[in-house]
């Protein structure tokens, strides 16, 4: 990832190789800006982890020289810096991490969505199988009174006929 006070010197980089028939190296930022207060092993480790992020998005050919590497424009070179350079790769990474945040909450919405849904359902579902069964033992036991109810009836009305 590319760091937001990264993108200027990469860009000034870019733009030196262009502007350039030959190899640039570190010895060619020497009086840059970016690179004030830095000893000489802590400007050449700084300029060769600029390199690295050049390399990554191949903007430009590195020519390998011991540990301390130098550039040369390739045939990626001018279309990366009218595309926008490093300022744009640095949006677009804004970019995809906001997109990510937001896929990452709505993950974590649907987890917590699921994991009610899943905590509610079991217990609901056992409740409606018990209160199912209830509702059926009570329903027989209604129908078992009507038939004593319409047994008492006829009796009644058996005794009632029988008396004279």
């Amino acid at each position: 990832m590319i760091a937001q006070h990264d993108i200027k010197i990469l860009d000034v980089i870019i733009d030196k190789i262009l502007e350039s028939k030959y190899e640039i190296a570190y010895k060619h930022f020497d009086d840059n800006e970016f690179f004030e207060g830095l000893s000489d092993n802590e400007f050449k480790l700084e300029f060769q982890r600029l390199i690295d992020h050049i390399e990554r998005y191949n903007c430009a050919k590195i020519i390998v020289y011991g540990y301390f590497n130098s550039l040369v424009a390739n045939q990626n070179t001018k279309s990366f810096k009218e595309n926008g350079g490093f300022a744009a790769i640095y949006k677009n990474q804004l970019l995809d991490i906001e997109k990510q945040k937001k896929k990452d909450k709505q993950e974590a919405i649907e987890h917590t969505t699921s994991m009610w849904k899943y905590y509610t359902y079991w217990p609901l579902f056992a409740i409606t199988v018990i209160s199912c069964f209830i509702a059926i033992q009570e329903f027989r036991k209604n129908q078992e009174n009507e038939e004593s109810i319409k047994i008492l009836i006829q009796k009644i009305e058996q005794k009632e006929l029988e008396r004279p």
